[in-house]
């Protein structure tokens, strides 16, 4: 029985090849379309997901306040907040604490690498991510001016050798120069689906070494991001208000003797990729509900191609009205008729699926690279994949099997025999799903003309500074020692390319967050206010390349002393207190981050442009050309 339902079905599709590829490609591509909707949304969903300690870890989030208004949520803290918070708070059983490097140049001997992913962290940042350790002892990373590193930049470095117990320069403008590491450990790449994925860890007791271990009582310095695991499970509210309270406790009265206010809570470590709701992240993640809108296109795509083929069938529903009318008059059932039209559905979304996951591994990394989305290789694994597909391939059997054949089977064999049958759509039901199908088209038609206008909406926008013509170029190295004119180096070789009008320097690119951010800056005179400013590096033609217009005052003193001179936009000389762009020319702006608190004379104010997004505010500061991360 089942072989003959399955020789009218091959039958039926090479009849009719014209319906067979519209209605098996329609359905492929839609399944397509919406298998690489899932796997992305699954994708991003999976962030720190597979964690060990998934359920355990959270990171401390910092929302401050200037006079009773939000200032920003920031994903960085200071360093005293991980330990106070353990010793204090029951609940906490351990901590870990994560400074972002920067970019650097690494190596040994004559192999180096230029890297982003390094960090200085501890022992229980292995532990937390689940690092695989291959060679070495992890506990020595505890120890000042050690380092590890992962599998991929130890085959850069050192090839095929044993790097343990070898020395890693580090070239870095924080270090001012190269700096030797120990190697105590090689690990296993991170996973793609970490929001830190460190390639080269230093020990976080190397911070000990450059500015001492004082450090780690400091509550002012907020550039790191703290990690705490918690004992079973908790009550998140309750915990933040305890965090808030031992907070409180030891930073309370110098915050109110500045006016500002802090609040810690604490973000479940899964959360932190798709979570936008706070600054100062070192990745970018995505938006959350940004993804749920995914869900819901790939629903209305995927409803949208099988109401298709529901449509389809009925069309060609009174062509097979006189082989049921047969199949009924010589004594085939109801339920055997119902029977073999799903069997048919069943092996027509079968073979659509299997187009479908076809297309998804041949050329998947293809839209990834065309869409830009970071999706790795191993995402498209049809091993992996198969529940999904499964699911498809069941879900699409019965959305569109059971309606067409409860249609089909309820012909009057009389009727259909005699060529009398009457087959109407409004009848049958399938104008509503006609009518259905073109109000999802439309839907999603008018979801994509949305986002354009917002998107040309957003392109259209004033940003206060020029970016066309502009190209950037990453420098050969970031900081030698003695190469105090390396600036006009870089000026006076790029200056001679044809073409080029104008070279300037900034340690990060308009487009990119400024890592450098702190509230300890204020006039001389004055107090802090909780404001959180952002700090660039420039070159002397910075301002000029960018056609940032000049308020007040005047651009930097080529002649002057390096890092003398500083210029601020008209919001962060607004919150200076200043009270026009001429007030503040010839005032000395503080910075009292950690150690004693440095000095600069605001040689100018300029026009507020946008870094990125909306910003708050910015400050300007000029440095030697050794001081150089992009130019």
């Amino acid at each position: 029985m089942v072989k003959n339902y399955f020789k009218i079905l091959f039958r039926q599709l090479l009849k009719n090849k014209a319906y067979s590829i519209i209605n098996i490609g329609g359905l492929a591509i839609g399944i397509s379309a919406v298998l690489l909707i899932l796997l992305y949304v699954k994708f991003e969903k999976s962030y720190d997901g597979d964690l060990i300690l998934s359920e355990h870890l959270y990171r401390v989030y910092l929302t401050s306040f200037s006079e009773g208004n939000l200032v920003e949520n920031s994903s960085r803290t200071s360093p005293a907040m991980g330990s106070v918070f353990k010793e204090e708070i029951p609940a906490v059983s351990e901590f870990s604490r994560v400074v972002i490097l920067g970019e650097v140049i690494a190596g040994h001997e004559e192999e180096f690498v230029r890297e982003e992913n390094i960090f200085l962290s501890d022992a229980a940042y292995i532990d937390f991510f689940d690092l695989k350790i291959l060679q070495g002892d992890a506990d020595l990373i505890q120890e000042p001016l050690k380092a590890m590193i992962s599998d991929e930049i130890s085959g850069k470095i050192f090839g095929n050798t044993d790097p343990v117990g070898k020395m890693l320069e580090i070239n870095s403008t924080n270090f001012d120069g190269t700096v030797e590491f120990e190697i105590v450990g090689l690990y296993e790449s991170p996973q793609e689906n970490r929001h830190l994925k460190p390639q080269i860890l230093i020990s976080y007791a190397s911070l000990y070494h450059f500015v001492g271990k004082e450090i780690d009582q400091s509550f002012e310095w907020l550039n790191l991001y703290t990690f705490l695991k918690l004992e079973g499970r908790q009550d998140i509210s309750e915990l933040d208000a305890q965090l808030n309270a031992s907070l409180q406790k030891h930073q309370g009265e110098k915050l109110k003797n500045t006016q500002t206010d802090w609040q810690v809570n604490l973000q479940p470590v899964t959360e932190i990729h798709t979570g936008t709701a706070t600054m100062g992240e070192y990745e970018k993640g995505v938006d959350g509900k940004k993804l749920q809108y995914f869900i819901w296109i790939a629903a209305f795509v995927l409803l949208m191609v099988y109401m298709n083929s529901i449509n389809i069938a009925n069309a060609k529903a009174m062509n097979r009205s006189k082989e049921i009318g047969v199949r009924k008059v010589s004594g085939g059932s109801k339920k055997q008729l119902f029977f073999q039209f799903m069997m048919e559905s069943l092996t027509i979304n079968l073979i659509a699926v299997l187009v479908a996951a076809l297309i998804i591994t041949l050329i998947g990394s293809q839209l990834v690279s065309l869409l830009n989305l970071n999706l790795p290789e191993s995402t498209f694994s049809l091993g992996a994949n198969y529940p999904l597909l499964l699911f498809l391939w069941i879900f699409g059997t019965l959305v569109s099997g059971v309606y067409p054949a409860l249609v089909l089977t309820s012909f009057s064999p009389a009727q259909a025999l005699k060529g009398t049958l009457k087959f109407k759509l409004k009848t049958a039901f399938a104008r509503p799903l006609l009518i259905s199908q073109l109000v999802f088209c439309l839907i999603i038609l008018s979801g994509i003309m949305t986002v354009y206008y917002q998107l040309n909406h957003m392109r259209q926008q004033e940003l206060g500074i020029a970016l066309v013509d502009k190209i950037v170029v990453r420098s050969p190295m970031l900081f030698v020692d003695g190469s105090g004119n390396y600036q006009e180096q870089i000026q006076q070789h790029f200056g001679q390319v044809p073409g080029v009008k104008n070279v300037a320097v900034t340690n990060e690119i308009p487009g990119n967050e400024v890592y450098w951010r702190s509230d300890q800056f204020y006039r001389e005179g004055g107090s802090k206010n909780g404001i959180m400013y952002t700090m660039l590096n420039v070159g002397d033609q910075y301002f000029d390349v960018f056609e940032i217009g000049l308020k007040a005052g005047r651009y930097f003193n080529t002649a002057s002393e390096d890092g003398s001179e500083a210029i601020v936009n008209e919001k962060a000389r607004e919150f200076l207190g200043f009270q026009s762009n001429t007030d503040a020319i010839g005032h000395k702006l503080m910075y009292g981050g950690f150690g004693e608190p440095q000095e600069v004379e605001i040689v100018g104010v300029v026009d507020n442009y946008r870094q990125q997004g909306v910003n708050i505010a910015r400050c300007r500061k000029r440095v030697d050309g050794t001081d150089i991360t992009k130019a």
